[in-house]
């Protein structure tokens, strides 16, 4: 059937689908481990670049942890 003539038959244009939109919240626990050591040091930087990586989620505490890493007066 042609392009035309499928959009101008009227028992083609009354038809009507419903949609439902599917919602599903999800909710996930992240747990995160650090561990330091002298033979393997650790620049804030490249913590920082982690963090914010990990804050990404949404988490909040991980944001608030990041922005107040990242403040000037502690560097």
């Amino acid at each position: 059937m042609p392009f035309e003539e499928y959009f101008s038959n009227p028992e083609l244009s009354e038809v009507k689908e419903e949609v439902t939109k599917i919602h599903k919240d999800v909710t996930k626990q992240v747990e995160c481990g650090l561990w330091l050591s002298n033979a393997f040091p650790l620049e804030i930087e490249a913590f920082l670049t982690v963090l914010s990586t990990l804050s990404m989620g949404g988490n909040e505490s991980l944001q608030r942890l990041n922005e107040f890493l990242a403040n000037e007066a502690l560097l």
